[in-house]
């Protein structure tokens, strides 16, 4: 049986039901493989039609092989950038490559958006000032786009990050993580209901703030919940929160796109 093969049985299991175990087998099998098996893992993927298992495939290929110079360089033979945590490990090289395909090749929109957010990820110091440089000259043409800051900033905050008043980076995640453990006993309905369509907000995270591996947040009190709506798809849900696990909907929240523009200034 081939890795793909193995991948596909694997991940078609659980695909309308959520299983962690198989989805760890698929990891560690992807994992353990050779730069050659991951090239090869690589180049079938390219002739799969399922988008999703694609993503999922070059997500895990980032994260476990996280500096491949002959993938990089077959994914920007194809003009291949997404998904865009792919090169964020790339090489000195393979960043200047990308820079010089941007500014001198010849992409399309679609391929331009993806190339700037797949350097966002890459987030070095040469980047940075090259954003930086960019906001300061905004709107700007690239590749015959017209970017504004909002679109700038909207491309950073997919990585992570964005530019401070002095044009540094400044991180919007924390760098420690944990794995995520799902409590069946938790309560995962807010009694706080979504605005746009009157459904209860559900509880993705619950924190408790006395435990030592929660001191990172920086948030006083007691408890801390997060909520969204997944009835109204937004991409991103504001709420107000408290340190006692009370969570509210945001008069902020109006619409999708009305989101996206509050999050790009």
């Amino acid at each position: 049986m081939t890795v793909m093969h193995q991948i596909k049985k694997w991940y078609y299991s659980f695909q309308n039901r959520w299983n962690e175990e198989r989805m760890q087998q698929i990891i560690n099998l992807i994992q353990n493989l050779s730069e050659q098996d991951v090239l090869t893992l690589a180049r079938e993927s390219f002739q799969l039609e399922d988008d999703m298992l694609v993503s999922e495939i070059f997500e895990i290929i980032a994260f476990t092989h996280p500096n491949i110079p002959r993938l990089h360089q077959e994914l920007i033979d194809v003009k291949c950038f997404y998904p865009h945590v792919m090169f964020r490990n790339a090489s000195t090289e393979t960043r200047e490559q990308l820079i010089d395909l941007l500014l001198n090749g010849e992409l399309d929109s679609t391929q331009t958006h993806h190339l700037m957010c797949t350097l966002a990820w890459i987030g070095d110091k040469r980047v940075i000032k090259l954003y930086h440089d960019w906001w300061q000259q905004a709107p700007i043409q690239i590749q015959g786009d017209t970017l504004t800051r909002e679109d700038l900033s909207w491309k950073l905050k997919l990585a992570g990050w964005q530019l401070n008043t002095n044009g540094e980076r400044q991180n919007l995640v924390w760098e420690e993580h944990y794995k995520a453990i799902s409590a069946p006993s938790a309560e995962v309905v807010s009694e706080e209901k979504c605005s746009c369509c009157n459904e209860p907000l559900i509880i993705l995270f619950d924190f408790d703030l006395s435990l030592p591996s929660a001191e990172f947040l920086q948030f006083p009190g007691e408890r801390l919940r997060i909520a969204t709506c997944f009835q109204c798809g937004f991409d991103e849900v504001f709420t107000i929160v408290d340190g006692f696990g009370n969570v509210k909907w945001s008069d902020v929240n109006q619409n999708p796109e009305t989101n996206k523009i509050l999050l790009s200034r």
